[in-house]
């Protein structure tokens, strides 16, 4: 037996054995020549004075043998002695793939053979000495091919500048990224000019100031900046470092007196080239026989990049990963858009445990070169758009983009359509180095507007790029709020970065429950923009706020919210729900001028219970108590009188971080500030259950206060809703908002109408000629003056044989109909009329929709292209669900004197003759829209009796006996 070499036992006169294989290694490229070695070693207690064999051979993965060579070890090996032994026989593998290698003696009258044998394996592996091109046209070509570049180091360390020095007093050779150090002339690199770069001592360089990890001098951390973790994340990939340069990307050291990186600029313009050597660097892991890493990059005026690699063998032992020749090493480059770029090489590390290289033909060597370079220009223009724009109140939003392309931009265009067709525009202003504003015209206030942006570079080939890249057919989209007839406004932070909905766990529970409850509401990101106001014509908002911070966000936020509140009265009173752990806490050292503790002290009326305030277990975790940030299982239980929650009755919860909140009056700071500040909040749910022996750490202290301040409502709850534990509790608690708001759900609408043209006194209907001959536009017609309505509403096709045509309904909220002027509409829609009379939904069955509570009554509007537009002479009567409006059945029911034509026995309808939708029936309804006309189908204005046909039917029956009519809509 043999222990660690030594024999146990009587040691054997002669005994020549195997100690390593040493050639073939772990990998090798194809058809590179390989000559066998290995070392033996005298096992024995005696010289061995004879020749003997040693033997190799090499089996691919089916087991065939494609090596057999032998060589004879002549001489005396003397006992312990150890001897490399190489065969004179090349073996040139042509296959890709794993061989495994048997290399063992053969001595004569060797006793023991245990010890002859040897195997190991070698992989074969694939070298890609040319990559690329990535999305931005680079590539990369090495020395070892047709038309790479030729190794040719340039030294420098004798004539260069320490970077690691530059601008700095002293010198920091661990983990440091250089302060920004001039090329000497303009770089090019991904679309992007670059005078200067920051280099760390690790092998890399960053080449914009937008990164994590550059602190500049003398600011903490400026000599520890550096990032060694390139295995964190693959190239291209990793956010962490944009505008990346990575030449020989590890974990290493600079000794001071011994090792330092060195840059120096050369040639004229346009030739200029900047050189930068990390000169006798060692790795910072396990032991080195020298401290002799060297290598070096070359930027080229053209925007070229070359690295030269002089010596990357320093015998480094004692790491749990191999270092020399690059094993741990990332070559890569990327782009400032870290989804782009290229990686020559890089390290595997999976789990903490070094796995390899990938691609393992790619390991370096010495006196290699590497040319990363952009060649042709055959891609389109990248298009970022990182901020995207939510629903806004602004109705001329701006937005912003970057597009970076090898060549200049030729052109830029956003594309928007509001529902009359695509049109574009071009960038209002541009911001160095590629970010390019847009500023939309003005947009009405419920408008839904999709867009999308395309980009055309001025190379050769022209490339153009869009974004998203299927546009049109894929497209962003936002709305203009409010949106007419939508009282209740749902505000969240999104997914707004620094504000964002864990997990998207509250965003869900909300709508959710407030689809439940069948409540229309608009949607708006209250994180996403810098200054806002909030409309008035809502009445209710819903907002949560999840670890609330109490930075500006949270005061323009919290501004906006009781400015809002504000604007209720008496009469119209205003309404807010919130729910927002750490909102209190957030607030209590704040000073008095802060908006966000103005709105929860003065608006909400709430105050915070401090942890220490013996005997009252207060801070910002009323369950689980101030030493966990861990969710504690717990509940909260009602109070008596809150209009929010049933007395005694528990909601299981799942925190970490509910404050611990009290009602209270207005403080006297503000008083002079707020409405009614004498009025007092009230509690609605203390906190109950929890892990101390059953109880909360704050049990019997309010957790949620509610307040019924005469000109609005609110309800502030110390929870994010998705720590109930039950969705059952979060419905019923938005259920008895809205009821306590006043907040109804959505009403369906029941209409009937006629018009004069189309009317058919025998059948008491509606032709439907324009139907039946496929002349029904898909969209709304009302898109154009006078209308100039923005809805996008549309459908796929006709849905059925009934519908005459379009119309627009208008709703208006007033005391009376005299009242009712176009200053009280508060929502319009189009819609289908159907031969019946009745108005109906997209679907051509269903009734319209409508959400808005009315604050005096209800009156409608109806409006059609070429006949005059009615209004409701009486409120819409409401029975349970639905309003109804018929004005058929009487000729008082549109409002004003004959303002509807008799049509039939007891049949009313809207007047025939108002060819271009003025409002009156005159000469320029003949003259400038029939004449031209006449004589022609299709779906025209001058058709008055809707049979596609513009003939003097048109004239004689309706526009002569009804002409000097006007409508009677005030």
């Amino acid at each position: 037996m043999v222990v660690d070499d030594v024999k146990v036992g009587q040691a054997l006169a002669a005994d020549a054995g195997m100690v390593s294989i040493d050639t073939p290694v772990n990998y090798h490229l194809p058809n590179s020549e390989i000559y066998p070695c290995g070392t033996i070693q005298n096992y024995g207690s005696s010289d061995i004075t004879i020749d003997f064999d040693v033997v190799c051979q090499i089996f691919d993965e089916f087991e065939t043998q494609v090596y057999s060579a032998t060589t004879i070890h002549t001489g005396t090996l003397s006992p312990g002695m150890t001897d490399l032994v190489a065969f004179a026989t090349s073996w040139t593998p042509a296959e890709l793939g794993t061989y495994d290698i048997v290399m063992y003696t053969d001595l004569a009258g060797d006793p023991y053979n245990a010890n002859d044998t040897l195997t190991s394996e070698t992989e074969i592996v694939e070298h890609f000495g040319t990559g690329g091109p990535d999305e931005f046209g680079y590539r990369w070509i090495d020395s070892g091919e047709p038309g790479g570049p030729v190794y040719n180091w340039i030294e420098i360390s004798t004539t260069g500048t320490s970077a690691i020095t530059y601008g700095v007093p002293y010198f920091s050779g661990d983990d440091n990224f250089s302060e920004p150090i001039p090329f000497g002339f303009t770089f090019p690199f991904y679309g992007i000019e670059r005078d200067s770069f920051h280099v760390d001592i690790n092998g890399e360089f960053l080449l914009s100031d937008d990164n994590f990890w550059y602190e500049p001098y003398p600011d903490a951390g400026w000599d520890t900046d550096g990032f060694f973790f390139n295995y964190s994340y693959p190239i291209p990939g990793n956010s962490y470092v944009p505008a990346l340069v990575a030449v020989f990307w590890d974990n290493l050291h600079a000794d001071e007196g011994i090792g330092d990186i060195y840059f120096q600029t050369f040639g004229i313009e346009p030739d200029r080239y900047c050189v930068v050597e990390w000169h006798n660097l060692r790795f910072d892991a396990g032991t080195v026989e020298d401290t002799t890493l060297c290598f070096e990059a070359i930027f080229y005026e053209n925007g070229d990049m070359v690295f030269q690699y002089q010596n990357l063998e320093l015998g480094q032992t004692g790491s749990v990963c191999p270092h020399d020749f690059g094993q741990s090493s990332t070559v890569a480059i990327q782009a400032d858009n870290t989804d782009i770029g290229l990686c020559y090489l890089r390290e595997l590390v999976d789990g903490g445990q070094y796995i390899g290289m990938e691609p393992p033909g790619n390991m370096l060597t010495n006196e290699l070169a590497i040319k990363f370079y952009p060649g042709e220009d055959l891609f389109a223009p990248i298009i970022v758009y990182e901020d995207s724009l939510w629903n806004t109140f602004n109705n001329t939003p701006e937005l912003s983009i970057t597009i970076t392309d090898m060549h200049e931009i030729d052109s830029d265009t956003l594309y928007f359509n509001t529902g009359s067709g695509w049109q574009g525009i071009t960038h209002s202003s541009f911001e160095e180095p590629n970010i390019y504003h847009y500023q939309f015209p003005v947009i009405p206030n419920s408008t839904t507007v999709n867009y999308y942006f395309a980009a055309t570079d001025n190379s050769a080939n022209q490339n153009r790029g869009t974004l998203p890249a299927n546009a049109p057919n894929g497209c962003f989209s936002f709305k203009v709020l409010p949106t007419y007839g939508v009282d209740v406004l749902f505000a969240t932070p999104g997914n707004t970065v620094g504000f964002e909905d864990y997990q998207n766990k509250e965003y869900p529970k909300y709508t959710a429950a407030l689809d439940l409850a069948g409540i229309t509401y608009d949607i708006y990101n209250w994180a996403r923009y810098e200054e806002y106001d909030i409309p008035d014509s809502y009445r209710t908002i819903f907002i949560y706020s999840n670890s609330t911070s109490h930075g500006d966000p949270e005061d323009t936020l919290a501004l906006a919210l009781y400015e809002f509140l504000d604007k209720g009265t008496n009469e119209n009173p205003k309404n807010i729900f919130m729910a927002s752990d750490e909102l209190a806490n957030s607030t209590h050292a704040l000073g008095d001028s802060r908006p966000l503790k103005k709105f929860f002290r003065a608006y909400l009326r709430g105050g915070y219970l401090l942890p220490e305030n013996p005997p009252t277990c207060g801070g910002t975790d009323g369950i689980g108590g101030p030493s966990t940030w861990e969710y504690s299982n717990g509940s909260i239980i009602g109070m008596p009188g809150s209009p929010i929650g049933t007395e005694g009755i528990e909601i299981p919860v799942y925190s970490n971080s509910p404050d611990n909140i009290y009602n209270g009056d207005c403080p006297g700071t503000y008083a002079g500030e707020v409405t009614n500040p004498g009025i007092s909040s009230w509690g609605s749910y203390l906190f109950e259950d929890g892990p101390f022996s059953g109880n909360a750490y704050s049990i019997g202290n309010g957790c949620a206060i509610w307040l019924d301040n005469l000109i609005y409502k609110s309800f502030l709850i110390s929870f994010d809703i998705s720590q109930f534990t039950n969705d059952d509790d979060i419905n019923t608690m938005i259920q008895e908002s809205l009821d306590w708001f006043g907040v109804n759900p959505s009403k369906s609408v029941s209409l009937d109408v006629f018009l004069e043209g189309p009317f058919n006194s025998t059948d008491t209907d509606m032709n439907t000629d324009l139907n039946s001959d496929g002349l029904i536009p898909l969209a709304q017609p009302f898109n154009t003056a006078p209308w100039n309505y923005t809805g996008t509403e549309s459908a796929t096709s006709i849905p059925n044989a009934n519908i005459v045509d379009w119309v627009l309904v208008e709703f208006r909220d007033a005391v009376d109909a005299g009242s009712a002027t176009s200053g009280t509409m508060i929502a319009r829609q189009a819609a289908f009329l159907l031969n019946d009379g009745s108005i109906v939904g997209l679907d051509g069955a269903s009734d319209l929709q409508f959400s808005y509570t009315p604050i005096n009554q209800l009156f409608v509007v109806i409006w059609h292209r070429n006949h005059l537009g009615v209004l409701s002479a009486y409120a819409l009567t409401g029975f349970g669900d639905v309003y109804y409006y018929n004005f058929t059945n009487g000729a008082d029911k549109a409002y004003g004197t004959d303002a509807q034509k008799h049509l039939s026995s007891g049949i009313y309808g809207m007047i025939a003759g108002d060819v271009d939708g003025s409002g009156l029936i005159n000469q320029d309804d003949k003259t400038i829209y029939w004449e031209p006309s006449a004589g022609t189908t299709g779906y025209n204005g001058s058709d008055l009796n809707l049979d596609t046909e513009t003939d003097n039917k048109d004239k004689d029956d309706f526009w002569v006996p009804n002409l000097g009519l006007g409508t009677q809509v005030p």
